[in-house]
Parts: structure tokens; sequence; C-alpha cells
């Protein structure tokens, strides 16, 4: 059986982190159980094979039950979003007592660098109890391959933020790009009422798990609300992203 979760905001990971102890509060969390079936998967979204949503309360544990060890792998750290992401994981990491080592991939593009890391995960896997991945790539790929092997091995996967095509991890807790994108169209519609105006979607590199998403949300809120403006949305612009040689992260247009 896996698990999905979806957070509300994008941000909650981190925000939820830094409340005081004596203020926090339970947080609404869609949950999705059931048997995961890849038939029919589409990134962001959970197999139609699950359970529908459940709102569950989630109210943050005191302190872990044993001096564990994660491995967190993410894309980068070269924009806010997963600087955000990170802090909170670490912070969180911290407040249990649990111990963090971070792998980072350098990029969208680095799917092999990845790849190696988890390989060099199982390699010590006296070393960790288990697995944060925010992955580089949503499609059946090489990280399934690695996925069998860590799971077989008894590592425990978890993926963060970014989807994954496999049945082999354990559970996902994902932000709804989906629904992101639906907010910023509404967002379009509130403010552009009375005017006639084009709009430029540049949702981000094509081949990730969140990119197309976002522009399926910030569309469907358009279509939903047609007679409620006048806004034309030209071609997408798809970007690439990449590292500079000077360290600066860049998503090339």
């Amino acid at each position: 059986m896996i698990r999905y979760t979806w957070l509300i905001t994008a941000l909650s990971i981190s925000i939820y982190s830094n409340v005081p102890k004596a203020k926090e509060a339970p947080l609404d969390v869609k949950s999705y159980y059931g048997h995961y079936d890849t038939k029919n998967k589409v990134a962001g979204k959970p197999s139609p094979s699950l359970s529908k949503a459940i709102i569950e309360k989630w109210k943050s544990p005191v302190q872990a039950n044993a001096p564990y060890n994660l491995a967190i792998l993410f894309p980068h750290l070269k924009d806010p979003f997963w600087v955000a992401v990170n802090y909170g994981v670490f912070k969180q990491a911290e407040k249990f007592g649990i111990g963090a080592e971070l792998f980072l991939a350098g990029g969208y593009r680095n799917l092999g660098r990845q790849v190696i890391q988890l390989e060099n995960v199982l390699k010590h896997k006296d070393a960790y109890d288990g697995v944060i991945i925010g992955a580089v790539q949503f499609k059946k790929s090489k990280l399934e391959d690695i996925y069998k092997k860590l799971t077989a091995a008894g590592m425990p996967i978890v993926s963060v933020i970014n989807d994954s095509f496999t049945p082999t991890i354990n559970a996902k807790s994902l932000v709804s790009w989906e629904e992101l994108g639906f907010q910023a169209g509404k967002y379009l519609i509130e403010h552009a009422k009375q005017k006639s105006v084009k709009v430029l979607v540049m949702p981000g590199p094509k081949g990730t798990g969140w990119a197309p998403d976002s522009l399926n949300g910030f569309n469907k809120a358009l279509a939903q609300a047609s007679d409620q403006h006048n806004a034309k949305v030209l071609p997408a612009i798809w970007g690439i992203q990449e590292i500079k040689p000077n360290g600066i992260y860049l998503t090339l247009f």
C-alpha cells in the first residue's frame, strides 16, 4: 500500500516547522490510500487506483523514537523554493533529534548524478535509515531500478514535492502544482476584468512533473471563467534549467 499526501500550501513545510511548540495546530492534508497502479498515472496526480482524497488532521510528533539518520536528495538549492523546503526538512530533523545528510543533483538535467547518489546510499545502507527524495525526473527511468534495490534492502523511501512514476516507494508528500496554476489563473481573471490582455506563460522545463501541471491548472481556471475575462493565452514557452559556471541557477527560455 502506498500513501499520498498533498500539502495544502507550497511552503507549508517551512512554515509549519517554524511555529512555536505551544502554538502548533494540526495541519489539514489531503491523503490517498490504496493499491498503486501506474496504469493511466500522470504527473502530479494520484494513481486512479487509489481511494478518493481524505482530509486528515496531521499533528507533529514530539520526538523520534530512535536516533535515525536520513539521506535527503534534492534537485538543487538554487532558488528560494528549494531553499525553503530544505530549511523545513532540516529544522524538523533537528527538532525530532534525527540526523540528516543532504545530496544535491545540481539541477533537473542531472538524472545520472541523482542515481549515483542513491547508489551511494545503498552502498552505505548501514549508515542510513531512510531516504527523502525530490526526484529530478517524473517519468519511468533509471530511478525506478535503484528504488527497487533500496526497497529490497529494507530502506524506506518518501518522495517529497516532486512526483515519481513508481509503485516502489513507500509514500509521497506532494504539492498540487495544478492547484497552484489554477490559483494563478484566478488571480489573472480577477485583475484583468474589463481589459483585453494577452498572456505568455513560461511554466518551466517541459520534462518535469510540475511545469506541465501548473500550466494545466492555469488554463483550466481561464476555461472555467471564459465569460468573465478577455485574456488570450499565447503558446507556452518551455524552459531548460542549467547551472552556469559562476554558480547561478537559471531557467533558460
